[in-house]
């Protein structure tokens, strides 16, 4: 990853945290060097057990992202869900969470996900507070 790549991301994420931060308050962490050296996520909500990858980019992978972000939410514990926050150049942010298994229609695959606007995505989380 480039130097401009890596800026590119670290900027996503301050954005992001930013906008959560704003509907949210201070439950919304940055990530902490135990968190990357242990492979935890972008930011995190411990009240609601939530753990967000951010992805600053042009190509969307929203299969490959959710993976991803379940990988690391497990490294959490019990009760953690990892969703993805994305966002690419001239657009608003999304979230993209996983949907569990009572949620996926019949004989829908695994990587089901449902596609939230940020307020939508702060209403999810307060209701897992």
């Amino acid at each position: 990853m480039s130097a401009v790549q890596r800026a590119k991301g670290i900027r996503g994420e301050n954005e992001a945290r930013k906008l959560l931060w704003e509907q949210l308050g201070d439950i919304v962490q940055p990530r902490d060097l135990s968190q990357t050296r242990d492979g935890g996520g972008d930011l995190r909500i411990p009240e609601a057990r939530v753990l967000v990858e951010v992805k600053r980019c042009e190509r969307r992978s929203v299969p490959a992202w959710l993976r991803q972000a379940a990988e690391s939410a497990q490294t959490q514990g019990d009760g953690w869900v990892g969703v993805v926050m994305w966002r690419r150049n001239m657009n608003p942010w999304s979230v993209y969470r996983p949907l569990p298994p009572r949620e996926l229609a019949h004989g829908q695959s695994s990587y089901g996900y449902q596609y939230l606007d940020v307020p939508e995505f702060c209403d999810w989380v307060r209701g897992r507070l």
